[in-house]
């Protein structure tokens, strides 16, 4: 496996969205794109990451 496709594998699976990997974004609950958000974010490898209300907007049952 390439080095590009090994890392974003990695960071899928630590933001729990590796399973969803054949999914259209159109089609991910709202949560998980909140989480592909922050997997693109991570996948620059900042210093430091700054999240501001990451789940604004969310209801209970979407948080989880």
């Amino acid at each position: 496996m390439k080095v590009a496709a090994l890392e974003s594998s990695e960071i899928l699976d630590q933001v729990g969205l590796l399973s969803k990997t054949e999914i259209m974004v159109k089609d991910l609950t709202v949560m998980e794109r909140k989480r592909l958000e922050l997997t693109r974010a991570l996948a620059t490898k900042p210093a430091m990451l700054l999240l501001d209300e990451l789940m604004a907007g969310l209801n209970l049952a979407e948080r989880v």
